[in-house]
């Protein structure tokens, strides 16, 4: 029998599925951003070694798409930004389609669902890993808690960390690590991983991220994800931000022409410093700040995203509550 808590949370799902504001009819124009980064089936191993809220199934996407073609006007982010900049009419209920990171499986993916929909979509590109053996330090982490948890024990910073020894490793005990791990910098995290020797223990598994050919041939506009990834906090110094901030526009330019100038925060994370750089350099910034966009309280560099996973969004009912900002 269903819980009471279980049955108000149905309630409270379909309401927000009924009545959000996908639903209504508005005065003023309002912009919704979904945000996703990885897109595999259940069945693929990466998918069991990916933190629940990181990854929806190509089935999943496709039924996101054919509900948001019944519910707005789908448009290219980049086009919508002009559209607004220039003072052009704009859709009353207009939705933009991201990814961030840049990952192999978009391609493999993603991109075909895209191409028969023909719905533009935004792939936001970390500029100085693209094309290598880069692993971004969750996903070392998780594949070496499912190998050989022990080795954790070798270095301080991973003794507290939820999962070690544990022979049954759920994917929340693989959220929880992470989550464990993000009070330390990139730069502590990566040192500590590489006194491990993780690049031996994990060289078996193929990269993660695109090349830059496949991504200028595939149907994403590309837009600036940093140069490394690094979180844009008080961990990095003025010449670090410019780095990751105006020096990564350069190089995407040189790789991908047609690049456009559009920006997304790692992780959500920035300081006042990485703001200001950023709306000097691009005309327009995605956040992992849940919400919608309106035009009245509009700020083109703090763009608000409605994050996407399966486990908040497997069914229409749970797509469209997600929709509403729930």
């Amino acid at each position: 029998m269903p819980s009471i808590k279980s049955l108000l949370r149905h309630s409270y799902q379909w309401s927000a599925a009924t009545f959000g504001a996908h639903n209504r009819r508005h005065s003023e124009p309002r912009l919704w951003v979904l945000m996703y980064h990885r897109i595999l089936p259940e069945h693929d191993p990466r998918y069991r070694l990916e933190e629940p809220g990181m990854v929806v199934t190509p089935d999943s996407f496709r039924m996101h798409l054919e509900e948001c073609q019944k519910l707005f006007d789908m448009v290219a982010l980049n086009d919508w930004v002009e559209d607004v900049r220039n003072g052009r009419p704009i859709p009353s209920k207009a939705c933009a389609v991201t990814f961030d990171d840049g990952w192999q499986d978009n391609l493999d993916y993603a991109a075909p669902i895209l191409e028969q929909t023909g719905i533009p979509a935004t792939l936001f590109a970390v500029v100085d890993k693209i094309g290598t053996d880069f692993r971004f330090w969750p996903n070392i982490v998780m594949e070496l808690l499912a190998r050989d948890s022990e080795i954790f024990k070798q270095h301080p910073l991973f003794q507290n960390l939820p999962g070690v020894g544990d022979s049954r490793l759920t994917r929340d005990t693989l959220a929880a690590a992470i989550d464990h791990l993000k009070q330390y910098s990139e730069a502590e995290l990566f040192d500590a991983l590489e006194s491990l020797n993780w690049r031996k223990l994990l060289e078996d598994t193929p990269p993660s991220l695109m090349n830059w050919t496949d991504m200028k041939r595939s149907p994403f506009a590309v837009g600036c994800h940093t140069q490394t990834h690094r979180r844009l906090t008080s961990w990095l110094t003025e010449d670090d931000l410019d780095y990751e901030i105006i020096d990564s526009a350069t190089s995407l330019k040189q790789q991908v022409p047609n690049s456009l100038p559009l920006f997304c925060y790692p992780n959500g994370d920035y300081d006042a410093r990485a703001l200001q750089r950023v709306s000097t350099t691009y005309r327009a910034a995605v956040t992992t700040q849940k919400g919608i966009n309106t035009v009245s309280s509009l700020n083109l560099h703090e763009l608000k995203r409605i994050p996407i996973h399966d486990d908040m969004a497997n069914t229409r009912m749970k797509f469209r509550a997600r929709l509403a900002a729930w």
